[in-house]
């Protein structure tokens, strides 16, 4: 009995030595999440962080990634005006620590592979063919929101979980760029000669606006002339500088026929002096 009780504690030093020797255990380190398996069958899941063994023979540990990760692409579509759009773009996308087990069940390890590639591939292709390339590029953040959302439809129920999804680069064949190129230039043009003519038209309407209210303003001083015949003396006398006009000759050139209807005539003080000189000369 004294030989067996010396022999146990032995006995368990040297299973440990072959355990960690044949390299049965298994270190996770944070952010990772391990599941031990015993010929295939799951027998322990979400094993946390620290050193973990597992029985040496038909027994494993399998470790999953469950921090954020990110997924370059880079793949050939076709838009909706049948143009091919080469596109790169990263998935970032992380694993449900809860779920993980299930994940391994259903998919395996290699569920990048079999599950989040295709799928990324699928929606960039369905929301891709939604624009015509032209407009594409000024529609990549509307683009990748709707690769976001069908992405996470399609992977959640999987433990995948994507936190964002981000367009890179579109680049086309070197022909359609240059046509685009083109394209703006000639729609640029086409503003500034709009811009032009509706300038000479505001132009042209500021005119005819002028020329009415001459128009009507001359309109209006012929109406006032034929209904009172002394507002043109009285016109005629604010604008005089005092000088009266002379033939070459010497003859006065009278400023404007003074004369009124004989029951409203007056002699005006240049016709009293006129007289005046006539009488002298006499």
């Amino acid at each position: 009995m004294n030989k067996l009780k010396g022999i146990i504690p032995v006995a368990i030093i040297l299973v440990a030595i072959f355990l960690i020797m044949g390299g049965c255990y298994r270190q996770i380190d944070p952010g990772e999440v391990g599941i031990r398996t015993f010929f295939g069958k799951i027998t322990s899941q979400s094993l946390a962080e620290g050193l973990h063994l597992y029985w040496p023979i038909g027994g494993n540990i399998i470790v999953y990634d469950v921090k954020q990760q990110r997924m370059n692409c880079t793949t050939e579509v076709f838009t909706k005006d049948i143009q091919t759009a080469k596109i790169q773009f990263a998935i970032n996308y992380s694993l449900d620590r809860e779920k993980v087990a299930e994940l391994h069940q259903t998919v395996g390890s290699s569920f990048e592979q079999k599950l989040i590639e295709p799928a990324v591939m699928n929606a960039v292709k369905d929301v891709i063919g939604q624009w015509e390339a032209d407009s594409l590029i000024a529609k990549r953040e509307e683009a990748a929101k709707l690769i976001f959302s069908t992405l996470n439809q399609v992977l959640e129920k999987y433990a995948i979980q994507i936190s964002a999804v981000n367009i890179m680069d579109i680049s086309y064949s070197d022909a359609f760029e240059k046509a685009v190129e083109e394209k703006q230039v000639a729609m640029q043009n086409a503003i500034k000669a709009k811009n032009i003519t509706d300038q000479k038209t505001e132009e042209g309407k500021q005119l005819v606006i002028m020329a009415e209210a001459e128009a009507k303003s001359m309109t209006t001083r012929a109406e006032a002339l034929e209904k009172n015949k002394d507002l043109v003396l009285y016109e005629a006398v604010q604008k005089w500088d005092g000088k009266l006009p002379v033939y070459l000759m010497g003859d006065v050139v009278p400023l404007l026929n003074l004369s009124t209807p004989k029951q409203e005539r007056t002699t005006s003080p240049l016709r009293q002096r006129n007289e005046t000189r006539e009488g002298v000369a006499k």
